[in-house]
């Protein structure tokens, strides 16, 4: 976790722009088939999740309630700037006396964004459904005749 407000809403920032990125890069491949659709489209879906839960987070950074990110502003600003700085310095150089062994391993390259097939997504079908060409209603069918008092009709003539 990040140490300040203001290096939090950033990261969050950017996540944002790596998740609008994916999309982009989601929508620009051109699909041939149905299957490659569906896969388009749900990557898109799940994207635009994350990326809401994401600025979510965010507007909470920015609503500040217990005004914390203003105090770390105005921390960062004023006569007292040098002090905090250097103070902050201090815990810095601190902490790696500590630990010296610690390295910085830069995170995992981005996924290459495909449209591979996903099983999760694939799950979400049944046989009969095509990968959501076709609706399937013989579970409803089923529970529809198993209702007291409805007539007995047959799939091909169920709404």
């Amino acid at each position: 976790m990040s140490s300040t407000l203001l290096e939090q809403a950033r990261m969050s920032h950017e996540e944002l722009e790596g998740g609008v990125k994916k999309i982009v890069k989601l929508l620009s491949t051109e699909t041939k088939t149905h299957k490659q659709k569906l896969m388009q489209q749900h990557k898109v879906l799940r994207e635009v999740h994350q990326m809401q839960a994401v600025s979510r987070k965010l507007g909470g950074h920015y609503e500040d309630t217990d005004d914390s990110r203003k105090q770390e502003i105005n921390s960062m600003s004023g006569a007292e700037v040098f002090s905090g700085f250097y103070g902050r310095m201090r815990e810095l150089r601190e902490y790696h006396r500590k630990f010296p062994n610690l390295y910085y391993e830069p995170e995992a390259p981005e996924q290459e964004v495909t449209l591979a097939d996903d099983p999760e997504i694939l799950g979400q079908f049944t046989g009969e459904e095509a990968f959501g060409r076709f609706l399937d209603l013989n579970g409803l069918h089923t529970r529809f005749i198993n209702l007291k008092g409805s007539k007995g009709i047959t799939y091909d003539t169920y709404p």
